[in-house]
């Protein structure tokens, strides 16, 4: 290279130097702008000596150092600016969601502040800042969302942790909302030390399997269409339960710390199931808990909204909407803790969202099926106790990346494993049939997770497993709908008690037998026949009905055969004279409901 050409470069580099230079400044040399820098965020004035021309720059810290990404809106169309406190003193970097609306005000100073950024008092450059913040924000670059699990049409997912879960690189979402347990979803160990110390174990275990097949199928409900619910094991304390619950958690999180509890307030569990939407929730030991906390998790966080709210400014506040599973514990059935002391009642809709599951798999180890080569049903406990403790949080994460791999074909499986299981299944009443699609969803899971190579086990042991746990929910709650069941329970408790004490013998009338003060109607004796019960309607509708509708109660009471009613007419009173008083009643043959008849005479 000759020294023209030499002179040429370092002209050249010189001229690229100034350009560069150029471009960093604004476009106006004299007019003031915001300069982020790594030692802080400063407001800058230049002004020009008009004798010498010479340009005099005046710096004015305004902040520490920050970077501004830009703005993001959210579900509901509010704004944000988004803002990255970097990495300080070995701490990690900070995203910071701050509302447009409190930018500028004590609050919005505050929220920066308590996130590490220190702001000068000055309020002249405070009010610089503020104007800095929110100019920046408009541009639009993030989506900002306070719910967890599923978004931009299942191209991403956030776990309660906060970190999304994509396999695109385009997607700017950022969680902003409950992340009091953020820490118990980073996981600990790896999928394979998961199942070396806890998934070995699962198969031959049904109670086991029903717990971890819960867990995994949570990120199923939105893909398949499917509403919130889950399942209540119950059992003596000493059974196992809480262990096959921790299980369950550890598919996605750190049991001990990520658990939730039954007795907490509406508006807690609100922020929860947000958190944990499309995702997992355990519930221990519902002994612990009020009635009205448990009626509050079965209304609102398994209905899957939030309770209407005013607005300060004016109308409603926009409701949530979430969709989970729970898992919970206790040593009752659900509707015991309820009903207790008869304040609340355990209705139709919940029992079919919250179903209540023996936890005692009958194999005398308690809530366990076999103990594998574990000496007793303890030793197990407290291996797979101590293992959730050690391997956590990876395996819902690796289900969910398997299903952002081909979500649409998944999504087909996963069906196609629903209807073959349910197509083992005997014949079952809309209750008990939408309870019988929560165990068909827990199969598939299942069978999805051993496709994608995350759980030791068959097909078959999975299906053979969940189908244990329905066979034993089915023993004791039958194929019919809760409702009818609770008709008959109101019907039969009634007849129990007062079939003799408050009836009065028709075939003693002409002696005219006492009238209690508590008169409920008229007993028939026929022979050998069943006797009739004439029921006095308001007695009917008062204490045999009770909450239900009189036409439903009327209805299961006909088609079962237990109530005779007029061969026509919408009627279905009949009337009898007694004691030369004429009356309509609802005649019952019998005071045993005809199921409990059949059950006698076999």
């Amino acid at each position: 290279m000759n020294q023209a050409q030499e002179l040429d470069k370092s002209v050249i580099d010189v001229k690229l130097a100034e350009i560069v230079n150029l471009a960093k400044q604004p476009a106006n040399e004299l007019k003031p702008y915001i300069d982020p820098t790594p030692s802080g965020v400063f407001y800058v004035t230049r002004e020009q000596d008009k004798d010498t021309g010479e340009v005099k720059e005046k710096r004015t810290p305004l902040s520490s150092c920050f970077k501004h990404c830009g703005g993001g809106v959210d579900d509901d169309g509010n704004h944000y600016a988004v803002l990255e406190k970097p990495e300080h003193y070995g701490k990690p970097s900070k995203t910071i969601v701050l509302p447009l609306g409190v930018v500028g005000t004590g609050q919005g100073w505050s929220v920066l502040q308590n996130n590490g950024v220190m702001v000068n008092s000055p309020k002249q450059g405070r009010e610089k800042l503020a104007d800095h913040i929110q100019r920046e924000a408009l541009n639009i670059s993030h989506a900002i969302t306070t719910k967890g699990g599923w978004h931009h049409d299942g191209k991403a997912y956030i776990l309660p942790s906060g970190e999304v879960l994509t396999h695109q690189d385009d997607l700017n979402v950022i969680y902003n909302g409950d992340k009091s347990q953020a820490e118990a979803f980073k996981g600990k160990g790896t999928v394979q030390s998961w199942n070396d110390a806890i998934g070995r174990y699962l198969a031959g275990n049904s109670r086991l399997c029903l717990a971890v097949g819960t867990a995994l199928a949570a990120p199923l409900l939105k893909l398949l269409g499917m509403e919130s619910g889950g399942f209540h094991i119950h059992s003596d304390s000493s059974d196992g339960k809480t262990t096959a619950a921790k299980i369950a958690l550890s598919v996605w999180a750190h049991p001990l710390t990520a658990k939730a509890s039954w007795n907490g307030t509406g508006y807690a569990f609100t922020n929860l199931a947000n958190s944990r939407n499309d995702n997992f929730m355990m519930l221990d030991e519902i002994g612990e808990a009020t009635q009205k906390a448990v009626c509050d998790v079965a209304y609102s966080v398994l209905n899957g909204t939030s309770k209407a709210q005013g607005a300060k400014d004016g109308g409603n506040r926009a409701m949530s909407m979430w969709r989970t599973l729970l898992f919970s514990t206790g040593e009752k059935p659900i509707r015991s803790y309820v009903e207790r002391g008869g304040k609340y009642q355990w209705q139709a809709g919940q029992e079919t969202r919250l179903p209540s599951i023996p936890a005692n798999a009958g194999k005398s180890l308690g809530v366990f099926d076999t103990v594998h080569s574990f000496d007793t049903g303890k030793a197990f406990a407290d291996h797979l106790n101590q293992a959730s403790l050690e391997h956590y949080g990876t395996v819902g994460a690796a289900f969910v990346d398997a299903l952002l791999n081909n979500q649409e074909a998944t999504t087909a499986t996963a069906r196609q494993y629903m209807d073959t299981f349910k197509a083992t299944l005997p014949p079952m009443g809309n209750q008990a049939g939408r309870i019988s699609d929560r165990f068909a969803l827990v199969v598939s899971a299942l069978q999805l997770a051993i496709d994608a190579g995350l759980l030791p086990l068959s097909h078959e042991e999975a299906a053979q497993a969940v189908k244990q746990c329905l066979d034993d929910w089915i023993v004791r709650s039958g194929t019919g709908n809760y409702e009818e069941r609770k008709i008959f329970e109101y019907g039969a408790a009634f007849f129990e008690q007062y079939a003799y004490n408050r009836f009065v013998s028709v075939n003693k009338a002409s002696s005219n037998e006492h009238t209690p003060p508590n008169f409920a109607g008229l007993r028939e004796e026929r022979g050998e026949q069943t006797p009739l019960y004439w029921v006095l309607p308001s007695v009917f509708d008062a204490e045999i009905c009770q909450d239900f509708d009189r036409a439903k109660v009327v209805q299961v009471y006909e088609v079962a055969g237990w109530l005779l009613t007029p061969p026509t007419g919408r009627d279905k009173t009949k009337t009898k004279t007694f004691n030369g008083e004429k009356k309509r009643y609802y005649v019952f043959i019998g005071s045993v409901p005809p199921i409990e008849q059949d059950e006698e005479t076999e």
